[in-house]
């Protein structure tokens, strides 16, 4: 644990994560968020979300993410969670990866999509209320 943050410190004070964070930034436009979510999830992705969960907090807490954005951060990243890893352990193991993680990636974003859409919806909140309030 104690090398895997001096990395994460490392590549945070070498401005790794910031690149990456800017790379990332058009999809996490594209999922719904703003940009400011993007630190987030590149911590997510990278370095997981056990490891990462300090760094994720810590994004949000300097960059101002909401509570909407931060959510569907962790919508797509809990669907696609140990991507990267998981990748990785199979390849010796002679499994085929590119359908598993072209499988995870697309359902992660349709997931964070289709809840991004419906978060938006205007006055969704209220039918909500008012369907509630019939029965």
């Amino acid at each position: 644990m104690i090398p895997l943050m001096v990395i994460i410190q490392y590549m945070r004070d070498l401005g790794w994560l910031n690149t990456f964070s800017k790379w990332f930034a058009p999809l996490t436009r594209l999922l719904g968020m703003k940009e400011n979510t993007s630190m987030t999830m590149v911590a997510g992705l990278t370095i997981g979300l056990a490891y990462g969960a300090g760094v994720m907090i810590k994004a949000v807490e300097e960059d101002g993410v909401s509570k909407r954005d931060v959510t569907l951060a962790f919508i797509f990243l809990v669907a696609c969670h140990a991507v990267v890893e998981d990748t990785l352990v199979f390849i010796p193991l002679g499994i085929p990866v590119w359908p598993l993680l072209v499988i995870r990636l697309v359902t992660a974003v349709l997931l964070t999509v289709a809840v991004s859409r419906l978060w938006k919806k205007p006055g969704y909140s209220v039918r909500r209320k008012e369907a509630l309030n019939e029965n």
